[in-house]
């Protein structure tokens, strides 16, 4: 388990040739993943996970708690911190509220174009596709399809930050947080990503001097969606951000500003407290 969190299970992307569909089809991708050979002995090698992983732990969740990984967040996360969306999908009489996605920025080729469909398992054009069809709403994709507004985000993290705390109410316990957030090893380039990356089991961590959630971010958190999507909260600057986009660009104009971005929030917001650990 520990090794799914963190992107070492060595079953970072589905077989290419299947179509990407398959998705819809629980007991079929319960089985591709059982058959499948993982390309590296468990936790030797970094591979972000992009998909695979969350249909094992959505599995195991239900296994152990009798409950479906939907049943769970909803229990956990969405009803406590009375959030509208928060979900694995869209019910009904949400989805004219949901915001389509769109392939934008520049069209990739060769070598772009086979690093992307070797994260996802298919084409951007293929992901955003299906993304916009109406089974994607009514499907569980653990790892690929929880809808939520920036705010609705933004809340979840500062609840992480504030130790498990909002509202007067604790809804996880600080020791739990602090074994999620907890780096599992130092930068290590990801054999997926092809980028020195710094994983927790479960969240993208900065560094320092400069990380992925920018300068001097090594207490940051958080994780990226779909190429374009940035949550994450910073501990010594108190912070919780979410930038939410429907345009899925890999490579394109937007990469210069969005870096800027990212830094002057992080050069804006100074650290507020000294951390020692």
């Amino acid at each position: 388990i520990y090794h799914i969190l963190s992107h070492r299970a060595g079953i970072p992307s589905f077989p290419s040739h299947l179509p990407t569909d398959f998705l819809f089809d629980r007991d079929l991708v319960s089985d591709v993943i059982a058959g499948m050979q993982p390309k590296w002995v468990g936790g030797r090698a970094l591979g972000y996970h992009a998909i695979t992983g969350g249909f094992v732990l959505g599995e195991i969740i239900e296994v152990v708690t009798k409950a479906s990984i939907q049943n769970l967040l909803r229990d956990a996360f969405q009803a406590p911190l009375q959030l509208p969306f928060f979900t694995f999908g869209l019910s009904p009489e949400l989805r004219d509220q949901a915001a389509l996605n769109y392939v934008s920025g520049m069209k990739l080729a060769f070598p772009a174009s086979h690093i992307m469909k070797r994260i996802l398992g298919a084409s951007i054009e293929d992901v955003v596709r299906i993304s916009n069809d109406p089974r994607f709403f009514e499907a569980i994709i653990p790892a690929g399809n929880i809808y939520s507004t920036a705010e609705g985000v933004g809340r979840f993290f500062q609840m992480l930050l504030d130790g498990g705390y909002q509202g007067g109410v604790q809804h996880l316990l600080p020791t739990t947080i602090h074994r999620a957030i907890q780096e599992v090893g130092k930068p290590e380039f990801d054999r997926m990503l092809l980028l020195p990356m710094r994983y927790s089991a479960g969240f993208i961590l900065g560094a320092n001097p400069v990380g992925f959630w920018g300068p001097a971010s090594g207490h940051a958190f958080g994780h990226l969606g779909f190429t374009n999507n940035f949550c994450w909260a910073d501990r010594s600057r108190d912070i919780s951000v979410a930038l939410l986009t429907t345009g899925n660009p890999l490579l394109g104009p937007h990469i210069p500003p969005l870096v800027q971005l990212v830094g002057q929030i992080c050069q804006t917001c100074k650290p507020v407290i000294k951390l020692v650990h």
